[in-house]
């Protein structure tokens, strides 16, 4: 399937600048972006004017790693900002909102934007903190005598881990214990792991933490942390984007609250996009888990019957996707979600279990290309087993379906229902032609 014309996301180079390297990370070819920056507008963010959203993004941008960001493309319904080392080394750094119709505001269009760069930052020029370096802390330029008080370092530097997920549940425990406040994922590749504030949000708060991949194990690194809280000590009630739900009905219903993937529902600038994005499950009450996706849930592995194996190659990340996904709804009545990427040959695909009790689904597929090879594939280093059983709506009734948005995942367990269907009309055929043959 030609899913790249089908997403709509083609290779356009602005003109008067260098090609933007794919900086994507590829699963297994050791690629790495230089780095990465924090997510500093929030998916729902919004600006009064044009140059309100120019000003803000040049701002952030220099404070975040030294460098301007500079208006790139302007029309009356859509604009972006580039890292001003775009028009030299092709700096992949994009900003861009857009102006939906009717609206007086712009809105950030999360999907449009691409927060990694072809280089490192500038220390000299950064404004505000700048990277840490060993234990000392990152510094800020508010001038606060309680900056000491807010600042909660968890690292030294090169402390090593045997794998991504130890990194993140060590750095929840450490955030716990020093600061009194949690940390969740906000960016996780086969490479990367970034971990924020669960306040980044409510506080804007650009308290981070950060990982990269150093041969089978993970390392701290201290170039990607910032150990100062924008607030005081102590957790607050707010919900993690990657769990947050939303009302039906509501004025953002259509727009899907999380803060690693990418928004599925811009149309306008990536056509048909959501028939490779992930599903907004709507009205899936949070927590309501079966019995048996509670009880003695890291104890179990359970690995779909109909899911594909590592070593199954597909022609794209969308038809892994697709291929996850049916097998997923199939037996327990969840779909998957993927890493936000722009690379239609590699990504990583994850269960869409987020339960309140905290016990996160390990199922991991690592989809990429191995050397010489055309074609995608299940990497080794996927973990294809969840810790879970099915949703009880689908114990209840087999037939039973969550909300999925996707279009090609809902083509394809429509063609599975009609076959079954017409399965069970010919075995009933059958049995009424036996009733009417005499013995």
């Amino acid at each position: 399937m030609d899913v790249e014309k089908e997403s709509g996301r083609g290779s356009e180079v602005e003109e008067g600048a260098a090609a933007a390297p794919n900086l994507d990370l590829l699963v297994g070819s050791g690629q790495k972006s230089p780095y990465w920056a924090d997510a500093f507008f929030d998916h729902a963010e919004t600006f009064a004017s044009k140059e309100a959203f120019f000003e803000q993004a040049r701002r952030k941008l220099l404070q975040d790693c030294g460098y301007e960001a500079r208006p790139s493309k302007q029309n009356s319904t859509r604009i972006s900002a580039r890292c001003e080392k775009y028009a030299t080394e092709g700096c992949p750094f994009r900003l861009s909102a857009r102006l939906d119709d009717g609206a007086v505001a712009w809105r950030l269009s999360a999907s449009n934007c691409t927060w990694q760069h072809s280089h490192v930052p500038n220390p000299e020029a950064r404004v505000g903190q700048s990277a840490p370096t060993g234990a000392e802390p990152p510094r800020n330029d508010d001038g606060n005598d309680s900056q000491q008080a807010r600042t909660a370092v968890l690292y030294t530097g090169g402390e090593r881990f045997p794998s991504s997920d130890s990194f993140v549940q060590e750095t929840r425990q450490l955030s716990l214990e020093r600061y009194d406040v949690g940390c969740w994922s906000t960016h996780r590749t086969h490479e990367i792991v970034q971990l924020g504030c669960a306040n980044r949000k409510k506080s804007r708060c650009g308290y981070r933490v950060a990982a990269r991949r150093d041969g089978r194990h993970f390392v701290v690194n201290l170039e990607g942390c910032n150990w100062v809280h924008s607030h005081a000590r102590g957790s607050t009630d707010v919900v993690e984007p990657r769990t947050a739900r939303l009302k039906p009905g509501g004025p953002q219903q259509k727009r899907k609250i999380d803060d690693v993937e990418s928004e599925v529902d811009d149309e306008a600038e990536n056509e048909n996009e959501d028939e490779i994005g992930g599903e907004a499950e709507e009205g899936d009450a949070e927590g309501a888990e079966s019995e048996e996706d509670t009880a003695g849930a890291s104890q179990i592995k359970i690995v779909p019957p109909t899911a594909p194996k590592v070593g199954v190659r597909f022609d794209t990340l969308g038809e892994a996707y697709v291929a996850f996904a049916v097998a997923n709804v199939l037996h327990f009545g969840k779909s998957v979600t993927r890493s936000s990427t722009r690379d239609l040959s590699a990504g990583v695909l994850y269960c869409y279990r987020r339960p309140k009790s905290g016990q996160y689904c390990p199922f991991r597929v690592v989809i990429g290309r191995k050397e010489n090879d055309t074609h995608s594939a299940v990497l080794e280093s996927s973990t294809l087993y969840h810790n879970h059983g099915p949703r009880p709506e689908l114990l209840a009734d087999p037939a039973w379906r969550p909300t999925l948005r996707c279009k090609l995942v809902l083509a394809a367990l429509a063609k599975l229902d009609a076959e079954r269907q017409k399965d069970l009309n010919a075995d009933r055929h059958f049995e009424h032609e036996m009733l009417l043959t005499p013995n």
